[in-house]
């Protein structure tokens, strides 16, 4: 691009180019990333658990149904919000 000429007074000011400070970015807990999705509606849903092993003594119904996912609870949502700050 074009630079137009200095015409500073003195040899160690430089007024061209500006350089831009620009903020560190926030990094996402990993762990929390592979844990919980975002919602349509802003939320957050997470897996069930108890559904990965000694399987044998629960019940059809029971591990049918813990493989539904579930809404994070509103008083944890701040929490998941701070582990995932870009979702």
């Amino acid at each position: 691009g074009y630079y137009p000429p200095v015409t500073a007074t003195k040899k160690s000011f430089v007024a061209w180019p500006k350089v831009e400070i620009v903020m560190s970015k926030m990094k996402t807990n990993r762990g929390a990333a592979k844990r919980f999705r975002r919602t349509g509606k802003g939320g957050f849903k997470r897996a069930q658990s108890h559904l990965n092993h000694i399987l044998t003594k629960k019940k059809s119904k029971r591990k049918r149904q813990l493989g539904l996912t579930e809404q994070v609870h509103e008083a944890d949502v701040k929490s998941v919000k701070r582990l995932l700050p870009y979702s």
